[in-house]
Parts: structure tokens; C-alpha cells; sequence
């Protein structure tokens, strides 16, 4: 299980440092408009000051100002439509941004780089990440990977999407399109060397707020991560903090590794590389199963002791 620690050991800044370098990338109207909207979000905001509040929150606060904004409020400062318009754009941010940042950063012995080496097609990954530092570690290893479950390949489940991902339907240009998945067909993966970068196209994220919502293509995807921990012999949860607001990989977590140790005669081994004590607690909280902290940095970890029974 890999979080934002891991693109971090990489040189990717973690998602509550992203918001800085996805304002750059707005054109100075919707900037602007941005800021007004922070302001009347965050009253001590100031433009100068560069005190921006963290990514997730800000998804947080747009999320639940569409959902009451117009419930219970008779005059609006702040119509809903162009509330998403700026969240449809800093998704758009992120995927440029993050595109960027893989093309630049130099895999070769990272953390990512050396643990990808040791996969194999009966292992599989939960990625909380958006970015593709992964998918470039294994094609660089020549090991065939699926992002759904299929026999001889390696799983990767993003249940927070991915900045290679368009929902159908969602652009007329389509440009570099691979292959679609999932039942209905609602996700269209894109060649990570094509993304697409026309102005209506937003990428298949979901962002990590308390009113947490995806389309319907996504719910295989987190009964996908689901099984993952519940099959599982070996859990490596690698640079992920959980987030006390991420309520549904709690809950993720919480029933599919209980239901793995309901079902074990052999206790389950769990390792957690990340150097915030409290991260140790909020884990233990939710499994019986003893774990064993490397209170560090992926980057500070070798691979081999890790992986050491």
C-alpha cells in the first residue's frame, strides 16, 4: 500500500505542498478568482502573505460548499458553477503538474525504483498516488502490470484514479487513448506519453476529502483494493499517513483486514515504514495483527530490510 511518502523519497512534493505549484499553472483570471475564493474561505488569507491552505482541505471546503451552498443560502457571492469550473481547472493543475514531475524525476535506484524490481504477477499494490512514478518503475523492469485483476500480471488498484484516466465522455478529444475499463467502460486509460491536454478534459481523480464522491466506474476499483487486504499474507504500507479525514480507506482497511484475520491461522505480517509516530497509532487502531514500524523515511530503508522475515 503506497502513499504520497513514497513519490516524496522520489523528489514528488506531498499533496498537502502541491497547491503553490498548481497555482502557477493557472492563467492570471482564474488565479484571481481563486484567491477571491480562498479569501472568503479563509478570512486571514492573504495574497502576499503565500499562506494557501493545504490541497486536501481546499477539496474538502469546494466539496461541501457545492453540496450546502445553494441548500442554505438565499443570495450566493459565489455561484456553484463557477465553484466547480475552478475545481474542474486545479484538477486539470495536477495533472500537468504531476505529468511533469514523472517525465522529470530520475528513477534509477529510488525506493520506488528498487521495491518495483522485487514485484511479481502474484503481488498487488494499492496506490493512493495520482502521479505514475509507479507505472514507470515496473515498464522500466519489464513487468507487465494490470489495473485490473488478470492472471499473469501484476495488480495495480488506484482508488483515488490517476492522472493517465479520463472519464468517458467527459472530452471530445480523447487524443492518445489506450484502452477502456471496467464493465461499463467509464475510464479511459491514456497513454501516459499522450495525456491530453486540451482545456475541457479533466482527469479521472478523486480527491481526498470528507464528502469523498466517484462514479459509478470506480466502485470496482475500491472492491478491487478491498480484496487485496483481505487476500493478503504480507501488507507493506509504505509512505501512506491515513489521513484522519480520509474516512473511506479507513474503512477499507478496517473491514478487509479484519476479515483477513478472522479467517488466518497464521498471524498476518504488517510492516509501516513512515517517521510520524502518531501514523503507527492511527494504524493499530484498526487490526488486532501486531505491527512492525520503521519509524524513518522510505528513502532511509533499504529494500532488503524491509522485505527480511
Amino acid at each position: 500500500m503506497i502513499g504520497a511518502g513514497a513519490s516524496a523519497s522520489s523528489g514528488i512534493p506531498l499533496t498537502n505542498s502541491l497547491l503553490p505549484h498548481l497555482v502557477r499553472l493557472l492563467d492570471r483570471d482564474f488565479q484571481k478568482r481563486l484567491s477571491r475564493f480562498i479569501e472568503y474561505l479563509y478570512p486571514r488569507y492573504h495574497d502576499s502573505w503565500g499562506n494557501l491552505p493545504a490541497l486536501e482541505e481546499l477539496l474538502s471546503q469546494i466539496d461541501v460548499f457545492l453540496d450546502f451552498n445553494e441548500r442554505v443560502k438565499k443570495k450566493h457571492k459565489f455561484k456553484n458553477a463557477e465553484i466547480r469550473e475552478l475545481k474542474a481547472s486545479l484538477l486539470r493543475s495536477i495533472r500537468t503538474f504531476l505529468s511533469g514531475e514523472c517525465h522529470m524525476r530520475r528513477l534509477a535506484n529510488s525506493p520506488i525504483y528498487l521495491l518495483a524490481k522485487r514485484l511479481g504477477e502474484n503481488d498487488s499494490i494499492v496506490t493512493l498516488n495520482w502521479d505514475l512514478l509507479l507505472e514507470r518503475a515496473l515498464t522500466d523492469h519489464g513487468i507487465h502490470y494490470s489495473y485490473e485483476k488478470k492472471s499473469g500480471s501484476l495488480t495495480v488498484s488506484k482508488p483515488h484514479g490517476s492522472i493517465n484516466w479520463l472519464l468517458s465522455g467527459s472530452s471530445s478529444k480523447l487524443t492518445g487513448a489506450k484502452r477502456s475499463f471496467q464493465s461499463e467502460g467509464k475510464i479511459v486509460v491514456c497513454a501516459p506519453e499522450s495525456l491530453p491536454e486540451d482545456h475541457d478534459s479533466v482527469p479521472a481523480i478523486i480527491p481526498p476529502s470528507i464528502a469523498k464522491k466517484w462514479p459509478p466506474a470506480f466502485d470496482a476499483i475500491w472492491k478491487q483494493s478491498w480484496s487485496s487486504l483481505h487476500n493478503a499474507d504480507e501488507v507493506y504500507i509504505l509512505g501512506f499517513s491515513l489521513p484522519p479525514e480520509d474516512l473511506h480507506v479507513r474503512f477499507v482497511m478496517r473491514t478487509a483486514i479484519r476479515a483477513n484475520e478472522s479467517g488466518r491461522t497464521r498471524s498476518l505480517l504488517v510492516k509501516l515504514v513512515n517517521p510520524d509516530r502518531s501514523v503507527y497509532l492511527r494504524f493499530a487502531s484498526l487490526m488486532s495483527s501486531r505491527i512492525e514500524h520503521f519509524e524513518a523515511r522510505l528513502e532511509n530503508v533499504a529494500v532488503e530490510e524491509l522485505l527480511r522475515q
